[in-house]
């Protein structure tokens, strides 16, 4: 279980790694040749808004729930903390279930995420 544990967290730093990467050296990631439309958070942002828009959501929960489905800075920053979380959550502890792990983990990241849209909005 060890290992799982160091591979999650890994990942999870590895995606935090790409979110600020494409934040601060985009350019780097430009020789991958990426659509920029998904990968480059200087146009990506717009993703979450209907075409013309910067108000109007692109879909329901485009801005809020379902922002990672917009763009890669928001894919792999929810890739990341939720990795994160993961990881702290499959901890061995006997007294847990697999699925009281899960719920655990769902429970953990909503907490997250309304601290979050708390201090964000």
């Amino acid at each position: 279980m060890e290992i799982l544990i160091v591979i999650l967290l890994m990942i999870s730093g590895a995606s935090y790694g790409i979110t600020q990467g494409i934040s601060f050296h985009y350019n780097r990631y430009s020789e991958f040749n990426l659509n920029p439309l998904f990968w480059n958070p200087e146009i990506s942002w717009k993703n979450k808004y209907k075409i013309g828009s910067t108000t109007e959501p692109a879909f329901w929960g485009s801005t809020t729930i379902f922002v990672w489905l917009t763009d890669a800075y928001h894919l792999f920053g929810m890739i990341s903390r939720f990795i994160l979380i993961a990881s702290i959550v499959f901890i061995p502890i006997p007294e847990y279930s697999f699925f009281e792990s899960i719920a655990m983990l769902i429970g953990i990241y909503g907490s997250w995420m309304i601290g979050f849209h708390i201090t964000y909005r």
